[in-house]
């Protein structure tokens, strides 16, 4: 097998973390306007979705295939974000049992709502739009997220 080295400019576009982790705080701030407090899984879902961007037309058509590839790619690294933003104090984890990941809730801080405040650029407007709208358009139930992840759930519930 040959080995290939890739530019990192190249990588940078399909392993940016950094940018990964800042999304994700993004989503965290959007969908917290609404509750205190988000579960992780539901901010996962809605942050999918808007990279999916689903609109009212094709609520019923979302691609499940797609979902899964966006949620494989964000899932591997979901736990290194959410420690990395909890460390930096943007975030607080709050867990009701302790013994399932998916009971964890996350609370935005006062400095993660500084940070995202003080985001003005064309992208980071246009993602808390995305997810203002696909959280408007599909309501969070475990059952949506079943559906599109399906197995991978189940699966995950349990770890």
């Amino acid at each position: 097998m040959i080995s290939v080295d890739v530019p990192s400019s190249i990588r940078l576009v399909f392993e940016n973390k950094k940018l990964l982790t800042i999304d994700f705080l993004v989503a965290a701030y959007v969908l917290t306007l609404r509750k205190k407090k988000i579960n992780i899984y539901e901010r996962l879902f809605y942050y999918i979705l808007s990279l999916i961007d689903i609109n009212e037309e094709n609520e019923s058509k979302v691609d499940k295939n797609e979902f899964q590839y966006h949620y494989f790619k964000i899932d591997k690294s979901l736990k290194d974000i959410l420690i990395y933003l909890s460390n930096s104090e943007l975030i607080e984890l709050e867990s009701n049992s302790g013994k399932n990941f998916s009971d964890v809730s996350l609370i935005l801080t006062d400095r993660g709502k500084t940070v995202i405040n003080e985001l003005k650029g064309a992208y980071f407007i246009d993602l808390k739009e995305k997810i203002k709208v696909s959280s408007s358009i599909i309501k969070y139930k475990n059952k949506y997220y079943r559906k599109f992840v399906g197995e991978v759930y189940e699966r995950n519930l349990y770890k």
